[in-house]
């Protein structure tokens, strides 16, 4: 399964997952069609990284973004950028 869309850097409060991306509806009923506990993700095209479904509830997931792939990818707090899954 490969999957892209664009999605927002958010952050929360919450210390564990400060930094986030929410992942849209279409792509976690793939990722969960696909039976996929853990997958790459990346980032503007940068350095891949393994993820999985982080449930926010409400039926929403997110996807954890911490420093060293914000560096990376150059994003910041509401940056815009395309997120891919494999």
């Amino acid at each position: 399964m490969e999957s892209s869309f664009k999605g927002t850097l958010i952050r929360n409060d919450d210390h564990l997952y400060n930094y986030h991306i929410l992942i849209p509806e279409e792509v976690v009923s793939a990722i969960k069609n696909n039976k996929m506990d853990r997958f790459l993700c990346s980032i503007n095209s940068c350095k891949k990284f393994h993820s999985s479904l982080i449930p926010a509830g409400n039926d929403q997931y997110f996807i954890k973004i911490n420093k060293e792939i914000r560096q990376k990818s150059k994003i910041d707090i509401g940056s815009n950028c395309l997120v891919s899954i494999t």
